[in-house]
């Protein structure tokens, strides 16, 4: 009877619990709090951390940087190293239908409208690459854009690098092409390349910041210390720089850039800049 009464129990149980572990949901991958993606790395038998930074066109002490890793000589196989994140641009809306033959019921009786234009079709009729996604919607939109920076000569860039906010201004640095953008509250621009390298100071100890601000370091830090008029136009950083994505087209008389952080930056090759 004890051996009866206990096997229902048992049963009622399994009953119970099964339906409700079918309702759980599943863990999402990926981050959904912010919505970026994270590129990772399994380190193999025989890797280095430079040639891992190689294979991702970013700088290898920017890797050690974002893994705590103190000693770039000292990792492991099957360590997993955080390589970037970046947040994925939303998909572009779906075409509208193509309109249906034109009849006297529905030309005539005003049912059909043919699509709007933009103010920037004659122009990109001329340009062999077109303006995509949020760069050409700045481009389309504003016609002192289009008439200053041209026609495309490239397809957009994607990269990974940093960016970092100043008293007068902001830095990307893109890790990728190893170029730093220079950008003043003036509205102008200036740009230089990153030439620090593992093993040159990170930042000058004897350089000291006011409370609430900090001394910019790596490559970012060596151009502001060393190119002349930098530091003293940019002032002190606010904070230490921020890893981000972003992405790059050169046009005929300029490029665009855009970051997560700071939306689309129209850079014209007279030296000043515009940002959306």
């Amino acid at each position: 009877m004890k051996r009866t009464i206990l096997f229902g129990l048992l049963l009622a149980v399994a009953l119970t619990v099964t339906p409700l572990a079918a309702l759980a949901p599943a863990a999402e991958a990926g981050s959904a709090s912010s919505g970026q993606q994270c590129v990772y790395h399994t380190v193999r038998r025989g890797e280095t951390l430079s040639g891992i930074a190689s294979r991702y066109g970013v700088n290898m002490w920017t890797i050690a940087q974002r893994n705590g890793i103190a000693n770039p000589n000292r990792i492991y196989a099957g360590q997993t190293l955080l390589i970037y994140c970046y947040t994925p641009k939303p998909p572009p809306p779906p075409p509208p239908p193509a309109p249906g033959p034109c009849t006297p019921a529905t030309c005539g009786g005003g049912g059909y409208f043919p699509p709007p234009t933009q103010p920037g079709d004659g122009a990109a009729a001329s340009c062999s690459i077109v303006p995509q996604n949020g760069f050409g919607t700045v481009w389309f939109r504003h016609a002192n854009v289009r008439q200053a920076l041209g026609c495309p000569t490239d397809n957009e860039q994607g990269f990974s690098g940093s960016q970092q906010g100043f008293n007068s201004g902001t830095v990307v640095a893109n890790d990728t092409t190893g170029i730093i953008y220079v950008f003043y509250t003036n509205g102008t621009w200036q740009q230089y390349r990153n030439t620090w390298t593992p093993g040159e100071p990170v930042f000058n100890p004897g350089i000291v910041a006011p409370p609430g601000w900090c001394q910019p370091e790596y490559g970012i830090g060596k151009v502001w210390r060393n190119e002349p008029g930098v530091s003293t136009a940019l002032g002190w950083a606010k904070a230490p720089a921020q890893a981000i994505s972003g992405t790059t087209q050169q046009y005929q008389g300029g490029m665009m850039l855009w970051t997560a952080a700071s939306g689309v930056w129209v850079l014209y090759n007279n030296g000043t800049f515009q940002r959306f």
